[in-house]
């Protein structure tokens, strides 16, 4: 100790937690890319998001490319051009990116998170 008197303590505000912040599910803007696009990635969220949407109220994000089979889009939340996310980035609790190295299909992804910062899983 340095004889310096103890400043006095004041509780930090919580960290606001999704899960616990409302009642209704968060709302998240998920970008990926989607099949048939030849990327492991796409595969890999057309499995996670149905699992996801249990707990957010998601809408996805992607690339302009193939269509994905209309199978996997009743599977899959509301799908929308990634060119729309900068306008409505507002109508969200969080964005989570999920991004490769393949700069043919993430590069439009890239550009976004300069614009609409977000969660980032790199694969």
């Amino acid at each position: 100790m340095n004889g310096a008197e103890p400043q006095e303590l004041r509780a930090a505000p919580a960290p606001r937690s999704l899960a616990l912040a409302r009642d209704d599910k968060p709302r998240l803007a998920y970008v990926t890319p989607l099949p048939p696009l030849a990327s492991g990635i796409a595969d890999y969220n057309a499995e996670l998001l149905p699992h996801l949407a249990r707990h957010f109220d998601i809408e996805v994000f992607a690339e302009p490319g193939p269509r994905p089979p209309r199978a996997l889009l009743d599977a899959l939340p509301p799908v929308h051009p990634l060119a729309d996310l900068p306008a409505r980035a507002a109508d969200f609790d969080a964005v989570l990116y999920q991004l490769g190295n393949n700069g043919d299909f993430h590069a439009g992804a890239y550009r976004t998170l300069f614009a609409v910062p977000g969660i980032v899983v790199l694969h």
